[in-house]
């Protein structure tokens, strides 16, 4: 038996709620952990072609005669003339079009049910017993309530080319697929909730026992429920590496995939109502509402004024 408790109605009798889950999104920038790895790696060979300023011995025609081609009339001498030659210098490559190159596959956590008994949604309904002996009336109440679905990121990589991650999780009853972009500073996901009734009907029934001239207000209360499912993946970088002589790629210069994987991982949370649940509640005082004659149990219309209170029914 539910212990007596006092209902207040300072606020209102229906509070639809919507949940609304939060995480502290932590992201590795990719493009300062490639710069890392590259300067860990150290400097590597490059060689191209540089400007380098050498004397020859060049012949070339009088001022006068431009086109000349009268090789005992050239004028000939040495001069210092610019040529390009091969140099090798050591450099750090830079990274560009840095990408995710492979996500692995999915890993979902155990479902975490969470609920919220102190945010009620609540239906009412008022029996007074009109009859001159005990009478019992079979009670049954609905509610509706609104689900919500919500998916967002704790770690990932920013920085990168975008690449989609498309997650399916949540309870059975709502399962939901959710897709991320990676790859970007955004942390929440968007939800396909096609083929997903949104809203619940709770129905609760009862069976309430009236002496003569008793009132009760039966309710029948639900309350949120999230449903948090986290998952979990790796992603693999990889980037196009400035002019060198050894490496192309990232993947080059790092064949160990380890040294270029980062963690990704978030969360789907599906908020439900409760199963529903009918307390009954001995009806505050007010005027009596059966007529002169009137017999039997007579529903009626719960409106409770600003300061009433209720007890809950013994």
């Amino acid at each position: 038996m539910r212990s007596p408790c006092i209902r207040g109605w300072a606020v209102s009798l229906l509070w639809v709620f919507g949940f609304v889950g939060s995480l502290r999104a932590q992201a590795t920038d990719a493009a300062a952990q490639v710069q890392n790895l590259l300067i860990a790696n150290g400097q590597v060979p490059y060689t191209h072609l540089a400007a380098t300023s050498v004397k020859r011995y060049v012949c070339s025609p009088p001022a006068k005669y431009p086109h000349m081609n009268d090789p005992d009339r050239m004028i000939c001498g040495y001069a210092t003339v610019s040529v390009n030659v091969p140099k090798t210098d050591q450099i750090v490559p830079t990274a560009s079009n840095i990408r995710i190159a492979s996500v692995s596959d999915i890993q979902l956590d155990n479902l975490v049910a969470t609920e919220f008994p102190d945010q009620l949604t609540v239906s009412q309904q008022e029996f007074v017993n009109c009859s001159a002996v005990t009478s019992q009336q079979a009670i049954t109440l609905q509610v509706s309530f609104q689900k919500s679905v919500s998916a967002a990121l704790s770690n990932s990589v920013t920085n990168t080319t975008s690449k989609s991650l498309r997650v399916s999780a949540g309870p059975a009853w709502a399962k939901v697929t959710a897709t991320y972009t990676l790859g970007t500073s955004q942390t929440a996901g968007t939800v396909d909730t096609h083929g997903i009734q949104m809203t619940t009907t709770r129905t609760s029934s009862s069976i309430a026992s009236l002496t003569k001239g008793e009132a009760v207000v039966a309710e029948i209360e639900v309350w949120p429920v999230t449903y948090s499912q986290t998952f979990h993946a790796t992603a693999v970088l990889d980037a196009d590496l400035s002019a060198n002589d050894k490496f192309a790629h990232l993947s080059d210069m790092f064949p160990d995939a380890s040294r270029r994987t980062f963690n990704i991982t978030g969360s789907v949370d599906v908020t439900d109502a409760s199963e529903g649940k009918t307390v009954q509640f001995d009806a505050p005082d007010e005027p009596s509402v059966c007529s002169r004659g009137q017999t039997g149990i007579k529903q009626v219309n719960f409106k409770p004024s600003h300061n009433s209170r209720l007890v809950t029914k013994q």
